[in-house]
Formats: C-alpha cells, sequence, structure tokens
C-alpha cells in the first residue's frame, strides 16, 4: 500500500517570546513558568478555605494572638474585637473578617512561615498581594520580619514595612520586598491597622511570591490546602476498645493524616461514656499515645486537637 506523503501537512506557527525582568519566559495564552509550579504562594490557606477550629463560627480576638481559621493568627488592642469566616468577592469563596468593637485601638492579622518555606528566598525580591477592604477605615499597614533564630519568632526584625491605602470595596493591593539573606530562618507577614472601633476589615487571596510582579493567585487543590495546615494544627476523633476489660485501662497509638513541625501539644476531649480522663502522652511528629478507663463495654473515645503552630 502506498503512502501518501503529502496527505497531511503540518504548519509550524512561531511564537514570540519576551523575557522578564526575573528571566522568566512568557508567551501568549502562557503564564510565569517560574511561579505557575509547586509552591508559588508561600503563605498557606491565602483564600481562606480552610477552617477546622471554627468550621466558620465566630471567636473573640484580644490582646493575646490567637490563631483563627488555618494557619492565620489575630490580635486586638483596647478591647477584643470578633474575627469569623465569611464569603468571598473576586472569585475566592471566603474571606476572614474582623469587626470592630467601641473602645478597640488597633488589629493585627499575620501568618508565620516555616524557614523550609522560605530558604530559598533569601537575597531575592518578593511581591506582596491580598485583597482587603474596610468599612470605616482609610489604610492597612503590612510588615514583614525574619526571627532571631530558625523558626523561633521569641525575637524578630523587621525587614519592610508600608501602607495600603484602602476603601469599603474588596481590592487586590500589592507591594514589592527586597528579602535579606536572614529569610533563611523564616518569614513573618502581618497586616495591621489602627482603631477598628466599629465596621469591618475583610482579607482574602493573600499571596506571597517569587519576582516583582503580583501574578494570579495560586488555587491549590483543596485536599492539598488542608495537608498543608495539618502541619501545624490537626483534628480528629479516637477510639479504642478491649474486650472484657471494663474495670482496667485501655489504650493505644493514633497516626496523624500529616508529619507535624515539631513534636505537638495534643489535649483530648472525651465524648460520653462513663470512663475516666483520658491521658495523651508520647507525642512525636508521626503518632501519639492515649488511655484511659474504659466504659463497661470496655471502650474509651473522643476527640483530639493536635497543636504544632510556629
Amino acid at each position: 500500500m502506498a503512502i501518501n506523503e503529502n496527505a497531511v501537512t503540518d504548519t509550524l506557527t512561531p511564537t514570540t517570546g519576551t523575557l522578564n525582568i526575573v528571566g522568566n519566559v512568557t508567551t501568549p495564552n502562557s503564564v510565569n513558568s517560574v511561579n505557575t509550579f509547586s509552591f508559588k504562594n508561600r503563605l498557606i490557606n491565602g483564600s481562606m478555605q480552610i477552617d477546622q477550629r471554627n468550621s466558620g463560627s465566630s471567636q473573640s480576638i484580644g490582646l493575646t494572638s490567637v490563631y483563627t481559621i488555618d494557619r492565620w493568627y489575630a490580635q486586638s488592642t483596647g478591647i477584643a474585637t470578633t474575627g469569623q469566616r465569611i464569603s468571598g468577592s473576586n472569585g475566592f469563596e471566603y474571606s476572614y473578617q474582623i469587626t470592630g468593637a467601641l473602645t478597640n485601638t488597633a488589629t493585627l492579622f499575620g501568618q508565620k512561615i516555616e524557614s523550609y518555606n522560605c530558604y530559598d528566598l533569601a537575597g531575592l525580591t518578593v511581591t506582596l498581594s491580598a485583597y482587603i477592604a474596610a468599612s470605616a477605615l482609610t489604610s492597612i499597614t503590612w510588615t514583614a520580619y525574619y526571627p532571631t533564630a530558625v523558626d523561633n519568632y521569641a525575637s524578630r526584625t523587621q525587614i519592610a514595612t508600608g501602607t495600603f491605602t484602602i476603601n469599603s470595596t474588596s481590592t487586590q493591593y500589592s507591594v514589592n520586598i527586597s528579602l535579606p539573606s536572614n529569610v533563611v530562618n523564616g518569614l513573618q507577614i502581618e497586616f495591621t491597622s489602627g482603631a477598628l472601633t466599629s465596621g469591618t476589615i475583610t482579607y482574602t487571596g493573600i499571596q506571597l511570591e517569587k519576582g516583582n510582579i503580583a501574578t494570579t493567585f495560586d488555587y491549590r487543590n483543596y485536599g492539598t490546602e488542608l495537608f498543608f495546615c495539618q502541619r501545624y494544627y490537626e483534628i480528629g476523633s479516637y477510639y479504642c476498645q478491649a474486650a472484657n476489660s471494663p474495670g482496667g485501662v485501655v489504650g493505644s497509638t493514633f497516626a496523624y493524616k500529616a508529619t507535624k513541625r515539631s513534636a505537638p501539644t495534643v489535649v483530648g476531649t472525651a465524648t460520653a461514656g462513663g470512663f475516666t480522663a483520658n491521658s495523651f502522652t508520647t507525642q512525636t511528629t508521626q503518632s501519639f499515645d492515649f488511655y484511659g478507663g474504659p466504659n463497661g463495654n470496655g471502650q474509651i473515645y473522643g476527640n483530639w486537637t493536635s497543636t504544632a503552630e510556629l
């Protein structure tokens, strides 16, 4: 059988490429090649999707810094404010909202980045971007810090700070930050406001990436983002049963879904069942042991939280 070599004609259309200042080749219908894959956004849960602690319920934010939705902590001075995950905008399913109180004097919202996740940023320019809205305030201050010791934020040094002029419509703001070599120790990003005596501040779509351009938000698979969060905080339930041992002590070992950043603090809550309070021991980065006095059926069960935040 003869083959007609002219049956198919391939036409190759050249594409013109341009080289930008951070060495990324961009072409029509393409995206920034350096920032497209893997871990472009070094902030975890920047779209406010994961909320293991509160499941959308509100929490009080006072003088002591508290973790709110996963990976993000908040603080207020003067008087406590209220924080809650709410519906988002600009293509984001969720936002985090802080609601003011009459004698409040300042608010703070931030995240500490583990050294493993920013080591390669040392000495580079990065871009911080965020969608922010405030119903009563006109400015939000951003600040970047690095810790004095690796992943130890007890002592920190300011890298840079600045102000976004904002309004009541959720709008993206961005800034370039030149990072020093010290960010091999970690990196901390905080947003602060003046007195929030009324109205609200909302945050979403917060991103920190290599280069001096704010690119599209790094939407990660929900399961991947949850797994990232569980390295620092995880919730779950435990159950153990030993046959014919209603009067003794039973226990077991529970493995986490994600290896923790460090050996965490595990706190358990017993559910109804007529057994004694449980103990949680031998907490490693991968598992914990638990034991307790069982009920009449030889069971112990309940819920637990595991915390290894920076």
